[in-house]
């Protein structure tokens, strides 16, 4: 099963747990806009980066759409990661970090 997650609840997420945010978007999209404390692996390296994930880690997806989120968190459940997408993702995050309520 899938697990998904809102930008609300990854805020109080974020405040207890060491967790990965992981930001599938194309390069372009990461530099215009995104969380200071995520990771960048564009869709397309993800394949040749998928060694590079720890499995004894907690991922937390953004993607430029839920559907393509949920398609990335499935293809890592697939390969033994954890992982689960954050819904709505970056049309919410509009210039915020996650050091206050989103």
């Amino acid at each position: 099963m899938i697990k998904s997650i809102t930008v609300h609840e990854l805020y109080f997420v974020y405040q207890k747990k060491d967790v990965v945010i992981l930001d599938v978007r194309k390069t372009n999209e990461y530099i215009k806009k995104h969380l200071s404390h995520s990771i960048s692996i564009p869709i397309t390296s993800l394949p040749a980066q998928l060694n590079n994930l720890d499995t004894k880690k907690q991922y937390y997806i953004v993607g430029a759409s839920n559907h393509s989120a949920q398609e990335i968190t499935s293809y890592l459940i697939e390969n033994g990661l954890q992982a689960t997408y954050v819904i709505d993702n970056m049309k919410l995050f509009e210039s915020r970090e996650l050091t206050s309520p989103l």
